[in-house]
């Protein structure tokens, strides 16, 4: 079974994003622009995730049936196509780490307060680095989908459909509560960014 702690972890961190919303909507500097496209990478990350979860868990296998399409999903991602996509995340990491650095890092000392100014190092932090952060984690989830998937699969092709079936629920449990808590931050993430936007005006 995955670890969610990490990622449920990163959830809280996230949210000081939010409890800063006040401070950053009212600042009108060509760093807001870069916080959005620092944001929008974030949104990104996580988004691909979240969406081949959905994936696994909505599949509801009919006893007697051919369940082929089911079948076709789960063979997808058991090869965990999303662990293509992580080589690719790495240049997200720089992109956030480099932004941070040029941009955001002198701009929040402006007008944070010091422990709000740690905390957003420290979930840049998280997202900047390979290797023990945001990332790293999202790998390990989209592993255990892929694991998940399989014993899904080897139950299905063994004829056991009604067991593949409380394989998924049980997974669906075990990842509901991490999935509420990372959704709920992101959603006041973005909902920050969507201020940032009209703030900018831009479309």
């Amino acid at each position: 079974m995955i670890e969610f702690k990490p990622l449920v972890d990163l959830a809280d961190k996230l949210g000081v994003i939010q409890a800063v919303k006040e401070k950053l909507v009212q600042q009108r500097d060509p760093a807001v622009e870069k916080f959005i496209i620092a944001l929008e990478e974030i949104s990104k990350l996580y988004s691909a995730t979240e969406s081949e979860l959905a994936r696994y868990l909505s599949v509801w296998l009919e006893k007697g049936a051919d369940n082929r399409q089911e079948r076709e999903l789960l063979v997808s991602l058991e090869s965990g196509p999303l662990l293509l996509r992580w080589s690719s995340a790495r240049g997200h990491c720089h992109k956030l780490n480099n932004i941070y650095k040029a941009h955001l890092d002198k701009w929040f000392v402006r007008f944070l307060k010091p422990e709000e100014l740690d905390q957003i190092r420290i979930l840049f932090g998280e997202f900047a680095i390979v290797e023990g952060g945001f990332v790293e984690n999202l790998d390990a989830l989209t592993r255990w989908l892929s694991g998940q998937a399989t014993e899904t699969l080897d139950l299905l092709d063994n004829g056991r459909v009604e067991e593949a079936n409380t394989h998924i629920r049980e997974a669906r449990k075990a990842i509901l509560p991490f999935r509420q808590q990372i959704n709920e931050a992101m959603q006041g993430m973005l909902q920050v960014q969507a201020d940032l936007i009209e703030l900018l005006g831009v479309a």
